[in-house]
């Protein structure tokens, strides 16, 4: 089973889907996360978490010179502002077949578990013997639903 997160705004919604569990393919996180954009790029000041200046690599520019060549002239790395911008969303997948798998065990065996009153009586009127009866039914289901990965 894998469980998908989606965060937008601050708000997480959950969904599950067992279409990839027999897969191994999937991203771990995906999204559209924290990123730099030039300041003069438009965006939300609400989702500005810092300034930050990139230094922007050298290139290097064909000129022609006085005699007609084609010379390379380098030109100097500068500094521009951007700004560190908020996630907008992110997607986080996990598998949690394991905890699903557990909790399909626990269930089964609170099923056919002897119930509370079984016990009590068993306890109060049935003396050792029915104890050791009701335990024995216990750890047959528990052999019948062995916890997954055990």
């Amino acid at each position: 089973m894998i469980k998908y997160s989606i965060r937008k705004n601050g708000i997480v919604t959950n969904s599950w889907t067992s279409d990839f569990a027999d897969q191994n393919y999937y991203e771990p996180s995906f999204g559209k996360p924290e990123r730099l954009v030039p300041q003069d790029e438009p965006h939300e000041l609400a989702d500005v978490l810092e300034e930050v200046d990139v230094v922007v690599s050298p290139e290097v520019a064909a000129v022609m010179n006085d005699a007609g060549e084609i010379v390379q002239e380098a030109i100097p790395a500068v500094l521009k502002k951007h700004v560190k911008l908020r996630a907008e969303y992110t997607i986080e997948i996990v598998d949690v077949s394991a905890e699903h798998a557990l909790a399909q065990c626990i269930a089964s065996r609170k099923a056919e578990y002897p119930s509370p009153e079984e016990f009590m009586n068993a306890y109060f009127d049935g003396g050792p013997e029915a104890l050791g009866v009701l335990m024995g039914k216990r750890l047959e289901i528990k052999a019948k639903y062995p916890k997954p990965g055990v």
